[in-house]
């Protein structure tokens, strides 16, 4: 059978399908409806899942005469038509909704019972533990990011472990190659200027005012951890949760403010770049600086982020046309050359040692035929 335009399929025969078959391949399809079973009437009821004057149930039986719908007692066209909800709010006057709940300016309602010429006052507070937990999970964010950058850049060097030659790795198990390799990689970003640069920007980013936002980091109880958390963030939610029911708007505009120059207008526009960095909330200030280091766009100059700059991305042109690779082609450019000097200095001190061989041989031979003749002369 057909519901809604959807086709239901049992995939059994009548004989061996029973009623609560039907009525699971029913109210699990897409039909958008649901069949129940009124036990005070005794009888079968399709009721649409959606609501309003505009939705209606079509379906095709079985059968034109001896369907299923109809041996159920659900004849086509007894229907209840649905209706709209219709109410006054704030003086505007018969507003429809298909729905008894709504949203019209960011705040939700819920039509609890119809009561024509009933005048009800709604007071709007500030869902202050919503916001709680979304400003918590932006600082755990936070923190996690910041710890895992400083801790790169702590991290030392073992000067034991260097990088294995091909000779090297034949003598050892994958698992040994693989270990030592992780060793020989650890304190590689110790004091990496750019990673350093990244987390005292995002630092500088949170303790700076926002243009026209009266709120704070410290006003709302949020404030930088002891020198051993290595500049994350700490909480205190009391004070939070007084800052939000206080000036709600204030907290989220201290997040969430934008600026009226975009990214990508105030890229290469040092006045305008400024105005940006004033203007915007501090999640937009630390994706700025996360996209100064990470984005694949160009500048005006032809440079991406600093970051690809440097190392270069899977996928992207600065994969081999980074500075790291440079480098690496630089140090293999001059190991060419200074093969080629040995190369030639090799040559060189074998045509001296020939050059040697050559005099040395002929030194000995004037120095037999002298003695010859020195011998000669005695007798």
């Amino acid at each position: 059978f057909v519901i809604n335009g959807t086709t239901i399929n049992l995939n059994k025969t009548f004989a061996e399908a029973t009623i609560n078959d039907v009525m699971t391949a029913i109210n699990t399809s897409s039909a958008g409806v649901e069949m129940k079973y009124d036990s005070l009437n005794g009888r079968f009821i399709l009721t649409s899942k959606k609501t309003g004057v505009a939705e209606d149930i079509t379906f095709t039986d079985t059968h034109e005469t001896n369907g299923l719908f109809k041996a159920l007692g659900i004849p086509d066209g007894a229907k209840t038509a649905g209706q709209d909800a219709i109410f006054d709010l704030d003086g505007v006057t018969d507003m429809k909704r298909s729905n008894n709940e709504f949203t019209v300016d960011n705040v939700i309602y819920t039509l609890k019972q119809a009561a024509p010429g009933t005048t009800v006052s709604i007071g709007v507070n500030a869902d202050a533990d919503g916001l709680v937990d979304k400003i918590k999970d932006f600082v755990k964010k936070y923190n996690e990011m910041i710890s895992k950058l400083t801790s790169e850049t702590a991290e030392k060097r073992d000067r034991d472990y260097l990088p294995l030659t091909d000779e090297e790795k034949a003598a050892m198990s994958e698992d040994d190659i693989k270990t030592w390799e992780e060793k020989a990689k650890a304190g590689l970003l110790r004091s990496d200027s750019i990673i350093n640069n990244i987390t005292s920007s995002m630092r500088k980013a949170l303790l700076d005012s926002v243009s026209g936002v009266t709120s704070s980091l410290y006003r709302i109880g949020i404030t930088t951890g002891s020198y051993e958390m290595k500049g994350q963030l700490v909480i205190n939610e009391d004070k939070l949760k007084a800052a939000i029911q206080d000036n709600p708007d204030a907290v989220a505009q201290l997040f969430t403010k934008e600026s009226e120059y975009s990214y990508e207008e105030a890229m290469n526009d040092s006045e305008k770049k400024a105005a940006r960095y004033a203007e915007s909330g501090l999640a937009q200030r630390l994706y700025d600086i996360i996209q100064d280091n990470i984005r694949t766009t160009r500048d005006e100059s032809g440079k991406k982020g600093i970051l690809l700059e440097k190392a270069g991305i899977k996928g992207d042109l600065t994969e081999t046309d980074n500075l790291m690779n440079d480098a690496i082609e630089a140090k293999d450019t001059l190991i060419d050359k200074l093969l080629e000097k040995l190369v030639d200095k090799e040559n060189s001190l074998y045509l001296r040692f020939t050059a040697m061989e050559k005099a040395l041989s002929q030194l000995n031979s004037q120095s037999a035929w002298l003695t010859q003749q020195f011998g000669g002369n005695t007798q």
